[in-house]
C-alpha cells in the first residue's frame, strides 16, 4: 500500500505521525511536571511546616528548661523568680500554640504517635515544674538542690519531649531529602 502513495502523502502521513509523537511526549512531559509541582508543594506545605514546627518545639523546650533552672536558682529572691516563671508559662503557651498547630497536619501513624508521646511528656513537664514551684513558693523547697530533688522525678519527661521533638524534625527532614534525590 505505501507504494502506491505519492511522495507528498507519504510526506504528509510522516509529519503528521511525528507531529502526533510530539504530542504525546509534550503531554507526557505536562503530565510529569504536575507530578513534581505536587509533590514538591506536598513537600513544602507539610513536611518543610513540619520540621519548622518541631524546631521551634526543640528551641521552646531549650528555653524552658532554662527558665526553669533560673527560677530554681534564684528561689530565694521572689521577683527573680517570679519573673523566670513568667517567661516560663509565656514559653508553654507558645509549646502548647505549636503542638496544637502540628495537630492540624495530616500526621503519618509514626509521626503522630511520636506528637502524642511529645505532647504526654510537655504535660508531665509542666505538671512537675508547676508542683515544684508551689513548694518554692510554699516554703517547702528551700535550696536549689532541693527544687531539683523534688523536680528530678520529671526530667525523663523532658528528656521525652526533647527526643520526640528531634524525631519529628529528623523525620519530616529525611522525607524532604527523600523527595529532593
Amino acid at each position: 500500500m505505501p507504494e502506491k502513495l505519492t511522495i507528498e502523502r507519504r510526506l504528509q502521513f510522516s509529519f503528521g505521525l511525528t507531529m502526533a509523537l510530539l504530542l504525546a511526549c509534550a503531554a507526557i512531559g505536562v503530565v510529569g511536571l504536575n507530578m513534581l509541582y505536587n509533590k514538591a508543594r506536598y513537600v513544602v506545605q507539610h513536611d518543610v511546616q513540619l520540621a519548622q514546627h518541631a524546631s521551634s518545639i526543640e528551641i521552646g523546650v531549650l528555653n524552658e528548661r532554662r527558665f526553669e533552672k533560673d527560677a530554681f536558682i534564684n528561689l530565694a529572691d521572689a521577683d527573680k523568680r517570679e519573673s523566670y516563671a513568667a517567661k516560663w508559662e509565656a514559653t508553654r503557651a507558645s509549646l502548647l500554640k505549636e503542638i496544637a498547630v502540628m495537630r492540624g497536619f495530616e500526621l503519618e501513624g509514626a509521626d503522630a504517635a511520636t506528637l502524642g508521646q511529645l505532647e504526654q511528656g510537655f504535660n508531665s513537664y509542666a505538671a512537675g515544674f508547676d508542683e515544684t514551684l508551689k513548694g518554692i513558693r510554699a516554703g517547702e523547697l528551700k535550696s536549689t538542690q532541693d527544687a531539683n530533688g523534688k523536680f528530678a522525678a520529671y526530667k525523663d519527661a523532658v528528656h521525652a519531649v526533647e527526643n520526640a521533638g528531634e524525631a519529628l524534625r529528623k523525620s519530616a527532614l529525611d522525607r524532604v531529602n527523600e523527595s529532593t534525590a
